[in-house]
């Protein structure tokens, strides 16, 4: 993956220079880089319009490194040519025995005053996160998001403000144009995020990857946690991956609560045939036997899809449950499985599948309102007492 939004395609980044340095200056980096590189003159007169057009400067410094010394961006510029160099040198061998030894560690080499240059140092360190399983994505997703919830808009501004003093450029007195510069360029990075751990991942970690995320985050007392990173981190940028796997489990559950109730009525309607007179070739004890598999079969079918759309779904259900309220359909789908509980104790006296199946309900219902948490809670007492009675 190449981090296209990131700190290699900064304009100062690109051309060793530094924001602290006169326009004078840049313009002789931007010539340098012509007659040493041989750019065209199209790709030098952008460069120039991105160093010194104050809206596209403004971009520029948000997305390089603000407020940090000359001697702390070489030292990063090193880790991530020395990175580049060991990954692709790593052969399909090396990188199958670890392939977490592939990049040298990074803890010492950047650790900036600067939150944004922190934040774009790890993001420029994308490409060569050890990410090999859900639980090393998270913590790599962890420390940008973290990175993330610290960013001031005022902050950047004095930050940046700092450096245009110390070259002699004329400071950016808008706040609102550095809070919507910034919003763009968050938006960038979680995307570089989610798109790095799609491609190192394999489906099963990524949805596990899902999960850790939603489980951590929605913990945070941060309000700009749950309302601002979140939501875009896990639902858009990640939250879509295994929807339709979703729903298929979904579909299937309601699917075999159907049958069984079409066979309990196939039963019932079939003992008062009997019972009328028409005789069974079956002994009681068998057709009993027969029964209680069945009813086994399709409980085990109907909790082993309700568990996999819980997994698939758990992360969004928990944003909508720090939003305060439930999931329509997991709110659809819980009085579905409650009225098949019911229907399997009352009506057929199947407490075995009815015991297991509301037994799951707070687990697979995490999200439940407390009054619905408490009947559940009655309703599995007065099951435990009717089953030993």
């Amino acid at each position: 993956m190449k981090n296209k939004h990131g700190l290699k395609a900064n304009p100062f980044y690109f051309l060793h220079a530094m924001p602290r340095e006169s326009d004078q200056k840049l313009l002789e980096r931007v010539q340098e880089m012509k007659l040493l590189c041989g750019i065209s003159s199209e790709e030098a007169d952008v460069l120039k319009k991105a160093l010194l057009h104050p809206g596209s400067r403004l971009a520029a410094e948000i997305g390089f490194l603000p407020d940090t010394p000359e001697e702390e961006v070489e030292a990063l510029r090193a880790w991530l040519e020395e990175a580049e160099l060991r990954c692709a040198a790593c052969t399909r061998a090396d990188a199958a025995a670890d392939p977490d030894d592939s990049v040298p560690g990074a803890a010492d080499c950047f650790a900036p005053s600067s939150s944004l240059a922190a934040l774009n140092g790890a993001a420029a360190m994308l490409p060569y996160w050890p990410v090999s399983t859900a639980e090393r994505a998270c913590t790599a997703c962890r420390s940008i998001v973290s990175l993330l919830g610290q960013i001031r808009a005022e902050t950047v501004q004095e930050e940046i403000n700092r450096d245009r003093a110390a070259a002699g450029h004329q400071p950016e007195e808008s706040l609102p144009a550095v809070a919507s510069c910034l919003r763009d360029h968050r938006e960038a990075i979680l995307s570089d995020m989610a798109e790095r751990c799609m491609e190192a991942l394999a489906p099963c970690a990524f949805r596990r990857l899902r999960t850790i995320l939603a489980e951590q985050y929605c913990k945070e007392d941060s309000r700009y946690f749950r309302s601002q990173i979140l939501d875009e981190l896990v639902c858009r940028h990640l939250g879509h991956a295994g929807a339709a796997e979703a729903d298929y489990h979904r579909t299937e559950a309601v699917r075999v609560m159907q049958t069984y109730r079409a066979a309990e009525a196939g039963r019932m309607s079939g003992g008062s045939q009997q019972g009328s007179g028409k005789t069974s070739a079956v002994s009681p004890a068998g057709a009993f036997r027969k029964e209680a598999q069945r009813r086994e079969r399709q409980c085990a079918k109907l909790l082993e899809h309700l568990q996999m759309w819980n997994t698939l779904t758990k992360p969004e259900r928990m944003i909508t449950r720090c939003k305060g309220y439930m999931d329509q359909a997991a709110e659809q789908l819980m009085k579905q499985v409650n009225d098949c509980s019911v229907f399997m104790v009352n009506t057929c006296g199947d407490y075995k599948s009815g015991r297991a199946v509301l037994g799951s309900m707070e687990e697979l219902f995490f999200d439940m309102p407390q009054d619905v948490r408490m009947i559940v809670r009655e309703n599995k007492k007065k099951l435990h007492v009717a089953d030993h009675t």
